[in-house]
């Protein structure tokens, strides 16, 4: 049974990697279809849309070309996502309730505060990458509009004011950046760090509240479960 077991842990991982293999090929071949098919269609929109006569910004197109199309891209390619996280944090909790019994309350406690939180953090990124576009569209606006009128400003002698303008958009998109960048670094940290801070809070309900005793291969056992919920914790929201 021992070695069977050695050898179910050993050939196990090679099913799960040629299957993944084949839903990230499928996924792959959907996006890079449906990405042609966005850009075609833009394309016969932008050749027919008279920019004079609509609402529409030359800087907003080419943010539709260039991030949005790619966004719809990530959303088809990150699809399986939707469910393949509830599943997996289902099927680990049920594993470790089998392992720790319960001790593993301490787990759904601290998920139960974690969660809300990353979701809130998500939320802040969203907000702020919709704040980011709508910056980078403003400055991409201006530099499409300097470099279709570059003979006047030439003549004007207008360059430095220009670029000045465009240096002054810039940096109102950096410090969009730089906030985004920050609460993404945090998202991450919290992410990284969850399945730890849930084995410590675990085997301290254990030892403390429960009073039992913990064995080299619960600990193990528990700790590797543990591990298999990091990328669910951070798909889930």
């Amino acid at each position: 049974l021992n070695w069977g077991a050695v050898g179910a842990l050993f050939a196990g991982p090679a099913p799960s990697a040629m299957c993944t293999v084949t839903m990230n090929t499928l996924t792959q071949r959907v996006a890079i279809r449906m990405r042609a098919s966005l850009f075609v269609l833009l394309y016969r929109k932008g050749a027919r849309l008279d920019l004079a006569a609509s609402d529409y910004r030359l800087g907003e197109i080419v943010s539709l070309m260039s991030s949005d199309i790619n966004s719809i891209v990530a959303a088809i390619t990150y699809f399986n996502l939707t469910w393949q996280p509830i599943a997996q944090l289902a099927i680990t909790l049920v594993l470790l309730t089998n392992v720790i019994g319960t001790a593993v309350v301490g787990a759904f406690i601290f998920m139960a505060v974690a969660l809300p939180l990353q979701t809130v953090l998500f939320k802040k990124i969203f907000d702020m990458t919709k704040e980011f576009m709508r910056k980078r569209d403003l400055r991409m606006e201006l530099v499409t509009e300097i470099l279709q009128s570059v003979r006047v400003l030439k003549m004007m002698a207008f360059e430095r004011q220009s670029a000045r303008r465009i240096a002054e958009k810039r940096k109102d998109e950096l410090e969009v950046l730089k906030w985004l960048m920050i609460v993404l670094a945090g998202l991450i940290v919290l992410v990284i760090s969850m399945p730890s801070l849930i084995g410590v809070v675990v085997f301290g309900v254990r030892a403390t509240v429960l009073g039992d005793e913990m064995n080299a291969s619960t600990a193990f056992t528990t700790l590797a479960l543990l591990d298999s919920l990091r990328m669910a914790l951070f798909q889930l929201p």
